[in-house]
């Protein structure tokens, strides 16, 4: 009867270690997957504005405004405190992504037609021709922080400058 109880009590500790194990798993999975559709949206979008912008106004590292064609501006927003990056266009302020680790902004100018490739000289918002920018999403499964995304990065030419 002791080895029983035995048997089983190693029988049940094995199958919550292996359930902890598995629920931890599965969590990091779902959170790679909306990761994923987070940061493909918010670089399609912030892209497109970049793309489509007649000049930068103004950039931080952690703000960049942006205006359009239509006359208004466009900024996007990254709030340490709150770990989200948002939108604004006009009246209009919208949350783009969230659980945000870090988030920056960078200005190229135009690329010198006989430096190597990628070499971008740094700029001012007057004369960038280039926006940069990168940013990282975490999140907490259980325990540390271990569901970290990698990072993800572009470099936007504004077509209209």
């Amino acid at each position: 009867m002791l080895v029983a109880v035995g048997i089983g009590s190693f029988f049940l500790t094995v199958m919550a270690v292996f359930y902890m194990f598995s629920l931890n798993s599965f969590g990091a999975m779902a959170n790679y997957a909306d990761f994923g559709r987070q940061n493909r949206l918010t670089s399609d979008m912030l892209s497109k504005d970049i793309r489509s912008a007649l000049y930068v106004v103004s950039a931080v590292p952690n703000q960049i405004v942006l205006a359009a064609p239509d006359g208004s501006n466009i900024s996007y927003t990254y709030s340490p405190s709150l770990r989200t990056v948002t939108r604004v266009n006009g009246s209009n302020s919208r949350v783009v992504l969230k659980n945000v680790a870090w988030m920056a902004f960078a200005l190229y100018g135009r690329p010198d037609p006989f430096a190597n490739y990628n070499v971008f000289p740094t700029a001012t918002a007057a004369n960038a021709k280039v926006v940069g920018f990168q940013w990282s999403c975490s999140e907490i499964v259980a325990g540390p922080e271990s569901n970290t995304e990698d990072i993800q990065t572009a470099i936007v030419s504004m077509r209209n400058k």
